[in-house]
């Protein structure tokens, strides 16, 4: 998870330091963005920030498309929870109604209040800053990766883990568990995190698998772009790690969503998430997380 930001000269705002920046800086970057906009200097620039909820409903109505909100990406949400010192998960429950997860999403909810686009302003790319998962390549003429901003109590990084497999697929039973084409299969995949392949995985630009401090720091050393602070690879966290049970991210986006346009508050919202997600009342409509299909086949 990182930030794409269009270069400015950010030194009246962040101290000369982009990268590293903490919550209060990157919210004071948004309120100078979005001053910077009304004031109509920069051709183009309607606002601070991308749109944090998807507008599905103007996708229908006026069939131009719509601009996917950072609230579908896996981790923000967490993110913002765990910075602030919420737990998220506590014996063997989602716990989103803490103080500390509640203050952590208030801010997030507020970002999505105060700074986010419209869905037409976006769809033409009239913000200044946007959250994204990072993925590796060039960045668009003008653009540079930053990484989330330190969190008051944590300084994590959300990441989600994508994975090699190899799946059979044949009208056949499938073979037998020590067939030579299964132990291939395994041979093959284990492969992947030796020495040989994970400088092949370097070498071609994708994040390396394997948490030897040494692998990483090889890999996000010198990155171009600004991608050497997203890889602050030492507060990376699973952003799913220790969930009980499905992951609840529609049931989050939707809570989040709501609270964002002012429809509950946002400990209105976290208490009805909190209850459904563990009552799992939402799993027998659980489709595949939105994010999924458009994730590069290997990073992080």
């Amino acid at each position: 998870m990182g930030l794409k930001g269009i270069v400015w000269d950010w030194s009246g705002v962040l101290g000369g330091d982009a990268y590293y920046w903490l919550f209060d800086d990157f919210r004071n970057a948004c309120v100078a963005l979005r001053a910077l906009a009304k004031s109509g200097r920069i051709k183009g620039l309607k606002g601070a920030l991308a749109p944090l909820v998807t507008d599905v409903q103007k996708k229908i109505v006026h069939l131009r498309g719509y601009f996917p909100g950072a609230l579908s990406l896996p981790g923000l949400w967490q993110g913002f929870a765990w910075g602030s010192g919420g737990t998220v998960v506590a014996d063997g429950q989602f716990r989103v109604t803490d103080p500390a997860t509640v203050e952590g999403i208030s801010n997030l909810v507020d970002l999505g209040r105060q700074f986010a686009l419209s869905q037409a302003d976006a769809l033409s790319l009239g913000f200044g800053l946007a959250f994204e998962l990072y993925h590796p390549g060039p960045l668009p003429s003008g653009w540079q990766w930053a990484r989330l901003p330190r969190f008051p109590v944590q300084p994590v990084i959300p990441t989600v883990s994508v994975a090699q497999a190899l799946a059979y697929v044949a009208p056949t039973p499938a073979p037998a568990p020590d067939a030579p084409d299964v132990r291939a299969a395994a041979e093959y995949l284990l492969w992947w995190y030796t020495p040989d392949a994970t400088t092949l995985l370097i070498a071609e630009g994708s994040p390396p698998a394997l948490a030897d401090p040494s692998v990483q720091t090889r890999y996000w050393q010198g990155k171009a772009g600004g991608a050497d602070a997203v890889g602050d690879w030492h507060n990376f966290r699973d952003c799913f790690s220790g969930f009980p049970s499905t992951v609840p991210d529609q049931v989050m986006f939707n809570a989040l969503n709501q609270a964002i346009a002012r429809k509950v508050s946002v400990q209105t919202a976290l208490a009805t998430a909190q209850q459904d997600i563990n009552n799992q009342r939402y799993l027998a409509a659980m489709k595949a997380p939105n994010w999924y299909g458009s994730l590069p086949p290997t990073g992080q």
